[in-house]
């Protein structure tokens, strides 16, 4: 049966459960005309229900919903498996949180906040993207990223060991992985000129090695960037230009 656990790109490829079912490729819900919206909205609540267990909180969602924009859905309600038959499925890593963001995206295509403060908000827009990642959900959550960017760029000291963690088994291209990289960069950078006394993530480098490597190649553009400047004392990773490209791609 399907997993409700997350687990790295090695461990998925690795996997001997049926590879899950590609969607039909439709229309997000907020790119519908209000004839087209209504329509669908009306489908879903006449359709079969499923239940979702996120956290000891069952989600009883239209299962049509569901499986129109997450490989994960189909395969699991439509797939052959145990969670066919039972209509219901858990995730067992998910947060509530992410998954709200998640049914009210399906829905509508955006996020309402109500998160007092940044660390909040990039917590849990960063739960979220990984829990797209996993549940294979539909569109492009490009948006996203360029909020929890900008998050970043303004206040470095949010990033932690654990968002680290949650990115080691994403792919080095992952635009979350590349946004952790440059946090970490512009960590290191506050350490090598001396605003704080040791390097916030020290420890994670040495329990991963691999990390010192991709850290080395976010820094490479930058440092090379800032040396042909010729007068520019310090650099911002947020606004240099990433291997491969372009000057402007960093501030994306």
């Amino acid at each position: 049966m399907p997993s409700g656990k997350m687990a790295s790109a090695d461990e998925e490829d690795n996997s001997d459960t049926k590879k899950p079912a590609e969607l039909t490729k439709k229309p997000r819900m907020s790119d519908l005309s209000p004839s087209d919206f209504t329509k669908t909205i009306c489908d879903y609540q006449i359709g079969p229900s499923v239940i979702v267990t996120v956290q000891d909180t069952d989600y009883h969602l239209p299962k049509a919903l569901l499986c129109d924009n997450s490989t994960f859905f189909q395969s699991a309600f439509n797939g052959g498996f145990r969670e066919e038959t039972e209509q219901r499925v858990k995730l067992e890593e998910a947060t509530s949180q992410s998954f709200e963001y998640a049914v009210q995206w399906l829905y509508y295509g955006k996020i309402n906040f109500e998160e007092a403060s940044s660390v909040d908000s990039f917590g849990h827009l960063f739960d979220f993207v990984l829990l797209w990642d996993f549940l294979g959900l539909s569109g492009s959550y490009e948006s996203i990223i360029v909020q929890l960017r900008g998050i970043l760029s303004h206040e470095p000291d949010i990033l932690c060991s654990t968002h680290i963690t949650g990115t080691s088994g994403l792919p080095k291209d992952h635009p979350l992985r590349e946004l952790v990289l440059l946090g970490c960069a512009s960590s290191y950078m506050s350490f090598v000129r001396g605003k704080k006394g040791t390097f916030k993530f020290q420890l994670d480098i040495e329990e991963e090695p691999i990390l010192a490597l991709n850290l080395l190649n976010t820094l490479e553009p930058c440092l090379r960037s800032t040396l042909a400047s010729g007068y520019r004392p310090r650099f911002d990773p947020f606004r240099c230009p990433r291997r491969g490209k372009s000057p402007g791609a960093a501030l994306s």
